[in-house]
């Protein structure tokens, strides 16, 4: 098992990475949050897969799940289904000493993690992930919330797990997709943070589709390593923290006008930074050379979703509500090498809707060319 601490004082908590390690979880929870009963939020694919053995397991140790269920997907992700969740804790007499396990993927997380924080003024968050996205991503940082139908992500918290478990085991059922889906967080740490990552990235990128375990364990903890270390330092998102958001100024527009359902979060920060380090070239801070390596690299990955017939102008009136903003002027994370980046809040709207154009006339294998 490998073992990274996110350094916050006295609210520290470790993510525990590893396979198969199902067995060792009650002796962990017991550790974080000593307990007779749980909560366990899933969503129905999830527990369709694997809650039998995850219920069984800790009704071994004596501890009680209590399951709450709802349908998997974005459009879970609203207020209507935490309201569900809560009315379900409160007919389970739920107490606040019960905590609350966040089994899934990452809307699971973020919106069983603002029920935690809400419910009762905080309940012990436990992230129990099971997609590739959530494992290297949303799972740490404590970032929790729900979407509105004008933004993702509009309403919501800080609110940090007590634990991180990390069991890959969970990612052999994953569909391709989704595995595509948590590669586009795992390529933005080398982009924002780390460049010889990025390398290994471009060198193991058919094995980390494929889950090749020690490619798929080496790029599990490096990301989790780079965003425990930038969250310890700006919890709240108001300096280093933004880098984090490199391809989501453009990509949760894009999901937003998709009704998050065309496409998935990963596929959208895909092309958020492709569009994104495209305006960072046409502005002269990253280089041809770079942008053509990323160009090439991006291409190699068989993204299915299209973005094409989006007015460009509703994608920028999305980005409006987007959190960076300040003062209503767009702030974007922008490459200006491998491994760095720079956030910019005086980017021309033209030059935006001239790089949204472009990316929506080429399909993504293209992008090679």
């Amino acid at each position: 098992m490998n073992i990274i601490n996110v350094e916050l004082g006295e609210r520290s908590y470790p993510i525990m990475i590893g396979d198969a390690m199902l067995g060792q979880f009650p002796d962990a929870l017991q550790n974080i949050a000593a307990c007779n009963n749980c909560i366990v939020v899933a969503d129905q694919t999830v527990a369709e897969f694997h809650i039998e053995p995850l219920v069984a397991i800790l009704k071994s140790s004596g501890v009680q799940a209590h399951l709450i269920t709802f349908p998997a997907g974005e459009q879970s992700k609203a207020m209507h289904t935490f309201e569900t969740v809560i009315s379900e804790i409160v007919k389970n007499g739920g107490g606040r000493d019960w905590p609350l396990l966040a089994f899934g993927g990452g809307v699971v997380g973020d919106l069983a993690g603002f029920v935690a924080a809400s419910y009762m003024r905080g309940l012990p968050f436990i992230q129990m992930p099971t997609t590739l996205l959530a494992q290297v991503d949303s799972s740490v940082g404590g970032k929790v919330g729900i979407n509105h139908p004008f933004a993702k992500n509009l309403i919501g918290a800080f609110y940090q797990p007590r634990l991180v478990w990390i069991d890959t085991d969970y990612l052999k059922t994953l569909p391709q997709r989704e595995i595509i889906c948590g590669f586009a967080e795992i390529a933005k740490y080398g982009m924002i943070s780390d460049p010889q990552f990025f390398e290994f990235c471009e060198g193991n990128l058919h094995k980390i589709l494929h889950l090749d375990r020690a490619a798929i364990s080496i790029a599990i903890a490096r990301s989790c390593e780079i965003k425990a270390k930038i969250v310890a330092q700006d919890e709240q998102d108001w300096g280093l923290r933004e880098i984090l958001n490199f391809g989501h100024t453009v990509g949760h527009a894009l999901e937003a006008c998709l009704d998050y359902s065309h496409i998935n979060h990963g596929e959208a920060v895909f092309w958020g930074m492709f569009i994104e380090g495209m305006i960072a070239q046409e502005m002269g801070i990253f280089s041809k050379a770079d942008f053509s390596r990323f160009r090439r690299f991006l291409a190699q990955i068989p993204l299915k979703a299209s973005i094409e017939g989006i007015k460009p102008e509703k994608i920028i009136n999305n980005m409006q509500l987007d959190k960076k903003a300040r003062k209503g002027k767009l702030r974007f994370v922008l490459p200006v090498s491998i491994g760095r980046t720079m956030v910019i809040d005086d980017v021309d709207q033209e030059l935006i809707s001239h790089s949204l154009r472009y990316a929506q006339r080429h399909e993504w294998t293209a992008l090679q060319s």
